[in-house]
């Protein structure tokens, strides 16, 4: 409908008065209610469950826990996702390094980053096949002590990859890898480290952040079908 949006409006309540509409029930105020409270509040319906993390939980958890001017690396991936709608970042504290969708480069320019800038931590979000593929610049953050906190959200899979075979009635199965474990490689190259599978494990994050146990690495285990716990047992029932 073409026109100035107040002008429309009161043309429309001057048609639905003509009409004699009933008065509204307030049904659908309370279904739209039961549905936010549905979404927990958050604006989606959490996964985390079974022994892996909702991504997005982690990325809410994980912003209560970085100080005030914390710079975020993200690499590129399905994860960024989540790390881009609810990470917050502050004004020109922020690089994507993902220049032609290449994954991989996240690690290594977070690692200059926390170089050229150490009154604040740099925290790299990365999923698990982009971290693999730099996970040997930690050495480097180790060497010259880096404030580097590195997230790695890891399902297990290329993402990417997950959803085009899916989409497509392939076996998603081939994009999945069983990886090295991050939280237990790390520690070979001299970082601290933590594997978290439930929500409540962050606690164990917001200690070793208190402590500037720098470099930490973050593993968190998510799930590559991203279903809900429930889903999941009847599959593995059905299965």
């Amino acid at each position: 409908i073409p026109g100035d949006a107040a002008g429309v409006v009161r043309a429309l309540g001057a048609r639905l008065a003509e009409a004699e509409t009933p008065t509204p029930s307030g049904r659908r105020v309370a279904q739209l209610a039961d549905a936010v409270h549905e979404l927990e509040g958050k604006g989606y319906r959490s996964i985390s469950g079974g022994g892996t993390v909702d991504m997005r939980d982690a990325m809410v958890r994980l912003a209560e826990l970085l100080p005030k001017g914390t710079q975020v690396v993200t690499d590129v991936g399905r994860f960024s996702f989540a790390a881009w709608k609810y990470l917050p970042v502050d004004p020109g504290r922020f690089t994507v390094p993902g220049a032609f969708g290449s994954i991989g480069l996240g690690i290594a320019t977070a690692v200059g980053a926390a170089a050229a800038r150490r009154d604040a931590p740099t925290v790299c979000v990365a999923g698990d096949g982009g971290a693999m593929m730099g996970l040997v610049e930690l050495s480097t953050a180790v060497r010259h002590r880096l404030p580097l906190v590195l997230v790695v959200l890891d399902d297990h899979c290329y993402g990417a990859e997950y959803l085009k075979l899916e989409s497509l009635g392939l076996a998603p199965a081939h994009s999945e890898v069983q990886w090295p474990g991050f939280a237990e490689t790390a520690r070979a190259l001299g970082a601290r480290a933590v594997t978290v599978r439930k929500v409540d494990e962050f606690a164990q994050v917001a200690a070793l952040l208190n402590e500037a146990a720098y470099p930490l690495v973050i593993e968190i285990k998510a799930d590559p079908a991203r279903r809900r716990p429930e889903v999941a047992a009847a599959a593995g029932h059905a299965r």
